[in-house]
């Protein structure tokens, strides 16, 4: 620890993140009230609620966001969102792996899962890599469907000739 102390103390960093890991303290300690549902989507960050003034009262930069993408879904989806969200990435990931397309957008989505470490982007629409994850999602989406109905059409039985009496040949 000691000598990772002093690596990021070089680049004028602190092993705490700036600060972000006390926040992440602090913000879990008030999702326990609201752990299963979680406050309600951008339900905890609202501006003059009691628990907000609280944070404020110890964080003077005024925290917008938990700055941790995964701490804020829970806080604001609870664990069922979190499980959701989970099983989301899930299932873009396993339709990734049976694309047989390179996907370009799939980087978006690394990225974002990345970003969402030390910032809150992954399911916010304001922001241009939360932007970004859905349009990578959809366009898997689309492709795995279109793969899918063009398999459908290949494979659909070719309709046997019949005589005239009505039978097949």
């Amino acid at each position: 620890p000691e000598i990772l102390s002093e690596v990021v103390g070089f680049f004028g960093r602190e092993l705490n993140l700036t600060g972000r890991s006390d926040l992440w303290a602090r913000v879990l300690e008030e999702t326990s009230g609201h752990f299963i549902l979680g406050w309600g989507y951008g339900g905890f960050w609202v501006v003059n609620s009691p628990w907000l003034d609280n944070l404020y009262d110890e964080f003077i930069w005024l925290p917008n966001q938990a700055h941790q993408g995964y701490l804020d879904i829970l806080i604001e989806t609870g664990v069922v969102g979190s499980a959701m969200v989970f099983f989301l990435l899930l299932s873009y990931f396993r339709k990734l792996a049976g694309s047989e397309q390179s996907h370009l957008w799939k980087w978006f989505v690394i990225m974002t899962l990345i970003i969402n470490i030390t910032e809150s982007t992954l399911l916010k629409a304001n922001t241009l890599t939360g932007t970004m994850f859905l349009f990578s999602y959809l366009f898997l989406m689309l492709e795995n469907r279109r793969h899918g109905t063009s398999a459908l059409v290949q494979e659909r039985p070719i309709a046997r000739p019949r005589r005239e009496d009505g039978a097949y040949e």
